[in-house]
């Protein structure tokens, strides 16, 4: 996102008013200051992990019939790692949105099979779509 914000003039004089999560990484909001932005925040909502079926994950992963385990945010990543076995991912194959989601998977040292080459909804089923053809 911040490369597309400069690529349309975003920067030297603008005024940005980023809404986002409590919890930032504070890479756009960075980058807009390089920039020459003036950037203000507002955090609108807050990441937090909800109770889930705990068992209804356990029985898709041990289903004999693997597929793939997809994650398009980090905190989604560390919240799932977080209720399962790891050893039940066995024989799944992990996709991640971008290399920010990848990194969260790689602290549980879990390999990521399938990352397309920009962060994109799109991208990342075409890659899956693409896995499925190899």
């Amino acid at each position: 996102m911040l490369e597309e914000m400069l690529c349309v003039g975003v920067g030297e004089s603008s005024r940005c008013l980023l809404l986002g999560a409590a919890k930032s990484r504070g890479v756009i909001q960075a980058g807009l200051r390089r920039a020459g932005a003036v950037v203000d925040e507002v955090a609108v909502y807050r990441t937090k992990p909800i109770d889930t079926n705990r068992l209804a994950i356990q029985n898709t992963l041990q289903n004999p019939r693997k597929g793939y385990v997809t994650f398009a945010s980090g905190s989604a990543a560390e919240s799932f790692m977080n209720q399962i076995d790891i050893e039940d991912l066995k024989g799944w194959k992990v996709a991640c949105i971008g290399p920010v989601t990848a990194s969260a998977i790689h602290r549980y040292k879990i390999a990521v099979d399938i990352m397309p080459k920009r962060a994109s909804v799109g991208l990342l089923i075409m890659a899956i779509f693409n896995d499925l053809g190899s």
